[in-house]
């Protein structure tokens, strides 16, 4: 009952700033295995900071397995949403930050965020080379950026990713999904 009347309070204070991260952080444990509660304290926080706070809390949540089977659906909605909407330049800052964070993440936890990441990850990808109204802004020099993001030794994703599966599908095939490349996958 307490959790459902402090939303208000919760989303005038995170467009306040009267909350530390750490804080807001807590409160996200408390709440991460009750789905609605999560979802809705999430969406408020989300519609109240910008880009760059949202996806430094992804990493946190992710660093701590704050982001679990009940909450995932919620914290990927949101930023496969909002994510996509940036230019290159942050969304390689952002790439950079989840490789440096993989490091500090219990190597039992690696391959769930890993798996969150590549949904982000393909999440922009999509969206920026398949919508008009975002293709426009990726150059050349953007597409050779996002290609150094990733290896793409999985060529099958990649072409998949940029819409061209069918053209490459006879090559090389039965050896591309490996699990290594998973797990390498920013690293």
């Amino acid at each position: 009952m307490f959790f459902e009347q402090f939303q208000s309070i919760f989303s005038n204070g995170i467009k306040s700033q009267w909350y530390e991260m750490k804080d807001i952080i807590e409160l996200f444990t408390w709440i991460r295995l009750q789905d609605q509660l999560f979802s809705q304290y999430f969406s408020h926080y989300s519609s109240n900071v910008n880009t760059d706070d949202l996806w430094d809390m992804f990493l946190k949540l992710g660093k701590l397995n704050i982001i679990n089977s009940v909450n995932q659906k919620h914290v990927i909605s949101i930023l496969t949403e909002k994510i996509p909407l940036t230019s290159v330049g942050p969304f390689h800052r952002y790439t950079k930050s989840a490789k440096t964070c993989l490091v500090e993440i219990k190597p039992e936890f690696c391959s769930q965020f890993i798996e969150l990441f590549k949904k982000i990850f393909d999440g922009y990808i999509i969206k920026q080379f398949n919508y008009p109204q975002y293709s426009y802004q990726v150059s050349r020099t953007d597409c050779n950026d996002l290609l150094q993001i990733e290896p793409f030794k999985d060529l099958r994703r990649l072409c998949h990713l940029f819409n061209c599966l069918i053209s490459f599908q006879i090559l090389n095939s039965g050896t591309l999904n490996t699990q290594d490349n998973t797990i390498k996958y920013l690293t």
